[in-house]
């Protein structure tokens, strides 16, 4: 199996997986077929990336050379879609010139199709996680549980790419074929065109990851207090999560040592995808899963309008940061998430202290930010930014004429600093922490106008089965042992009673913008939308 990096990897964490190095990109040959394998984690292509790739192209190889990346260098043809692709791909189209390329292959858009980039076949994968609607409309993101893979031959002189479903099927026609060749006149039993599609929930199409936790048995009126440590019988309950995978992992983890009777399934993906699986699950029935943990406040917000949530206050809820449960009881903050400036500590000497610093002309083609349509807390950050007295249209337009390079989430702007390709980023500040534990010549600097946060809150859809089981999860986030968990995931805690992350700040340290989470709900969708207008 030969793997590339995508928007939702760490590159640093990804260097365990087999043949992968430092830099990711390398070359594989199997058989006549030469397969280079780049690294699309920020989005785009750097300038060292690119010489290799036209060094290593240079001479021709066997039956000619398959280029696999994960961000497509064509467009999709969904208006939503059809800017995310790679960025600047026009020097990879240089880097190829001349070359040996018979294919791109690339993913990302979570449907299959075809294109030609510069004369050369691109074939675009689907997803195992799940498909887009085609025709949601041409200002909407909607996919809906489909999983598929791509199916691609490779012939001296001939290729061909075809999308295969992994959901089993209720064939609407059926015979057996005695000759590949046989024409398909008289096919006799065909099924009704009601024929149901059958969901086959496997690891690999979900993308689910299992463990389990128990408590002691509770029932629905049990009191908070006693959830937290009465035994549950067996129980398995979905979580939809934007948590990186190796920490929702040791969550769960934590919780399998006092509760294992209960099973955790995992579907982690990043906020819009979420939330786009999620409305794709509400147009054909209930929503699948009973717990939600990602990013921001204002999408609770809307789900608790929709009546989508069930009310719940947490175990020991009088120890929480108030401002970060919600007065109705039906979601909780779990950590505290701010954005902030990172700078490269080698690359930069006088680092922005201010919001205002970034629109400095010094800082033009220095700065990258996360794209709010991937990233919940990007989307967030527009709302609050455009509807900050201080800072407002006039900050966006200033910052846009020093054109930052768009990332697709809060990850790749990180590494982007980290290795000094742009210089300074706006990013959470955890990701900061935890690149400079590693040795990384990064820091961060909370501007003095304040800093936007999420609560990562966590909410229990109303349509739960395991209403028991997922209260006492809930309950184990917030407990001074999910939150001690939480501080050693480099996240500024919602307690105030165990600790603060290495090298951290405490939240009384921090100027925080607080707006109307109303105002932010409401208008988050515009704000996204004048943000792309200025800087994508």
């Amino acid at each position: 199996m030969l793997t590339v990096l995508g928007n939702h990897d760490d590159p640093v964490a990804a260097r365990r997986l087999t043949g992968h190095g430092p830099s990711h990109h390398r070359v594989v040959t199997v058989g006549a077929v030469r397969f280079v394998l780049l690294n699309s984690s920020s989005g785009a292509l750097d300038a060292e990336q690119l010489d290799w790739l036209a060094e290593t192209v240079a001479e021709p190889f066997g039956m000619g050379t398959v280029l696999a990346v994960h961000h497509a260098p064509v467009p999709s043809p969904l208006p939503t879609l059809s800017k995310i692709g790679l960025r600047e791909p026009e020097p990879l189209a240089g880097a190829l010139q001349g070359s040996d390329a018979r294919l791109i292959l690339a993913g990302h858009y979570h449907h299959p199709m075809n294109s030609l980039f510069h004369g050369i076949p691109v074939a675009v994968g689907p997803s195992l996680a799940y498909h887009q609607v085609m025709n949601a409309g041409p200002a909407t993101v909607s996919g809906h549980d489909f999983a598929m893979f791509s199916l691609v031959q490779l012939t001296a002189d001939q290729l061909s790419c075809a999308p295969v479903s992994l959901q089993a099927v209720h064939p609407l026609l059926s015979r057996s074929v005695s000759h590949p060749h046989q024409h398909h006149n008289s096919i006799r039993n065909p099924m009704s065109r009601s024929t149901q599609v059958a969901g086959v929930a496997t690891l690999v199409v979900l993308g689910l990851t299992l463990a389990g936790y128990s408590t002691a048995e509770a029932t629905a009126e049990t009191s908070p207090e006693a959830s937290a440590t009465a035994a549950l019988e067996a129980a398995t309950i979905t979580l939809y999560t934007s948590e990186p995978q190796e920490k929702i992992d040791a969550i769960i983890a934590d919780c399998n040592e006092t509760q294992p009777d209960v099973t955790v399934e995992v579907f982690r993906a990043g906020t819009g995808d979420l939330t786009a699986r999620i409305e794709a699950e509400r147009t054909t029935g209930n929503v699948q899963a009973d717990i939600l943990l990602a990013a921001d406040s204002g999408t609770f917000e809307t789900y608790k309008a929709d009546d989508l949530l069930l009310a719940y206050s947490p175990a020991d809820v009088e120890s929480l940061n108030q401002d970060v449960v919600d007065p109705d009881g039906f979601s909780v903050g779990t950590r505290i998430i701010p954005t902030a400036i990172a700078y490269n500590t080698t690359a930069i000497d006088n680092p922005p202290t201010s919001w205002a610093d970034l629109t400095d002309p010094g800082y033009a083609g220095k700065i990258t930010m996360p794209n709010p349509d991937v990233s919940g807390a990007a989307a967030y950050n527009a709302a609050v930014w455009l509807h900050n007295a201080d800072l407002g249209d006039e900050w966006l337009v200033d910052l846009a004429a020093n054109k930052p390079v768009i990332a697709d989430s809060n990850g790749p702007v990180s590494q982007a600093v980290a290795s000094g390709t742009q210089p300074v980023g706006v990013v959470v500040d955890y990701l900061v922490r935890e690149l400079k534990a590693a040795g990384s010549p990064i820091d961060v600097a909370y501007p003095t106008e304040g800093v936007p946060y999420v609560s990562q809150p966590v909410g229990i859809f109303a349509s739960t089965d395991e209403q028991a089981a997922s209260e006492a999860f809930v309950d184990y986030l917030v407990s001074a042992a999910g939150q001690e968990r939480a501080v050693e995931q480099s996240y500024l805690p919602v307690r105030n009673d165990v600790g603060a992350p290495e090298g951290a700040p405490a939240m009384d340290e921090i100027e925080t913008l607080t707006p109307d989470l109303d105002v932010i709900n409401d208008t988050k969708a515009a704000a996204v939308a004048r943000f792309n207008e200025l800087f994508q």
